[in-house]
Order: C-alpha cells, then structure tokens, then sequence
C-alpha cells in the first residue's frame, strides 16, 4: 500500500484523547501552528 500523497494543510478531524474527549485539529491549533505526531505500532 502506498502512502497518500502529502498536502500542504490538513483537514479538520477529531479524535479522543488519552482521557476519551474529543478533541479537533482545530482546537488544538495555537498562533504558530501544530506540530502533529501520528506513531503506529504495538506498545
């Protein structure tokens, strides 16, 4: 499977935190951005 081509901004989404609220792209944005850090693996 390949990748998804990269896009300069990403959408909007929500996904639970580590106590189960749901949080958004959006709301998680400050004045100099985001830096998202997705990991995929076993703990």
């Amino acid at each position: 499977m390949e990748a998804p081509p990269p896009f300069p901004v990403a959408p909007d989404f929500k996904l639970p935190d580590a106590t189960g609220a749901e949080r958004s792209l959006a709301s998680l944005m400050g004045p100099k951005g985001l830096v998202l850090v997705l990991y995929r693996g076993h703990w």
